[in-house]
């Protein structure tokens, strides 16, 4: 199984800001749309080249692809566990974003989170066609720690201070079984019929665990979204 040696109960479970912006996508996503677009760090720039992508513009893709390939591909190194597949993730999912432009609403989040959770649903796919055995080798810590080191400031425009500390105090907050049910989806990059499996609980109660938690979350950091 993908993951780290840190425990998934452990409310320090995502402790680089490349997790909790994944998770903060996860959260959105939990809750009805917002009625306006949220407008802060990078947003604006990217809903532009967006707009430019489904005008069929090749430079916004370029363009997109300069802006947030590294944090797209250090996701996918994280749930499949080996570069070359990664790298195959991450042009898939640029290939996708160029297809579907059109169809993204900054209603539902940012262009980032758009594209971070294309990056989990085509690498839980990935792995699920190659069909991996327990105790696939898993990408090191120290691997995750010098690409997430890579791009701090570009992360940082992602979530504001106030976001990242608001979303930590959350995550403390849960019970031990939503968070723990949390971690495993998305730190460790598992379907929820995996965690049932890694568990031995009902899917059911894995499904309501996650869902619940996540709806916690977001009503936590409500009131920090402008």
């Amino acid at each position: 199984m993908v993951g780290s040696a840190l425990s998934v109960t452990d409310p320090g479970v995502f402790p680089r800001l490349s997790d909790l912006i994944l998770l903060a996508c996860a959260v959105a996503a939990a809750g009805p749309e917002s009625s306006e677009p949220r407008r802060h760090g990078s947003a604006t720039a990217d809903e532009v080249l967006v707009r430019r992508l489904a005008a069929g513009e090749p430079l916004a893709l370029e363009a997109l692809y300069d802006r947030h390939s590294r944090l797209v591909f250090s996701l996918a190194c994280r749930i499949v566990a080996h570069s070359a597949d990664a790298e195959d993730v991450t042009q898939d999912v640029f290939t996708h974003a160029w297809k579907r432009a059109v169809h993204y609403d900054p209603r539902r989040g940012s262009v980032a989170a758009w594209l971070l959770v294309m990056t989990r649903s085509r690498a839980l796919d990935r792995l699920r066609r190659r069909s991996r055995p327990d105790g696939f080798p898993a990408a090191t810590e120290e691997s995750f720690s010098q690409l997430a080191g890579e791009t701090p400031d570009y992360e940082r425009q992602l979530m504001t201070d106030a976001e990242v500390e608001r979303l930590r105090t959350a995550l403390r907050n849960l019970s031990s079984v939503e968070r723990e049910a949390i971690g495993l989806a998305y730190y460790s990059g598992l379907t929820q019929a995996e965690i049932a499996d890694r568990l031995d609980q009902p899917l059911g109660t894995v499904k309501t665990r996650v869902r619940s938690g996540l709806i916690k979350l977001r009503t936590a950091m409500a009131g920090v979204r402008a």
